[in-house]
């Protein structure tokens, strides 16, 4: 079900049960988030550094992709206490690329909720 609401669409995609918050560290790798992504993983909150920035390995990014393209809904939000999601940076852009969600300037807690409850915000 999607239902435009100007710059926003709003589409119903998964359960409770299948949603999990992945925090990012400099050394993780590309087996760690498909493992992660997994099934019964249908929606992810990914906790990004800064403006939604992530590390650039091929296997990082081809991961993130992969689960993307399975349909599994990763929504990028920022570690940091202040501040959003944002394209601003070319390590940004690559996620947004590769399909991930901007979370702007969700709290962990708002981007949860909102895969939980079977809604999620994302750019058109």
């Amino acid at each position: 079900m999607l239902v435009s609401q100007g710059m926003y669409v709003i589409s119903q995609i998964v359960n409770p049960s299948s949603t999990a918050t992945l925090r990012l560290f400099p050394g993780i790798t590309g087996a760690t988030i498909k493992a992660f992504c997994s099934t019964p993983i249908r929606g992810v909150v990914l906790e990004a550094f800064g403006a939604g920035n992530a590390p650039q390995r091929p296997e990082v990014i081809q991961a993130l992709k992969d689960a993307c393209d399975r349909g599994v809904v990763i929504v990028a939000i920022s570690q940091c206490t202040k501040g959003s999601v944002s394209n601003a940076y070319e390590t940004s852009r690559s996620l947004l690329q590769v399909g991930v969600i901007p979370g702007s300037d969700m709290t962990p807690e708002v981007s949860a909720a909102l895969i939980s409850n079977d809604w999620i915000l994302s750019f058109c």
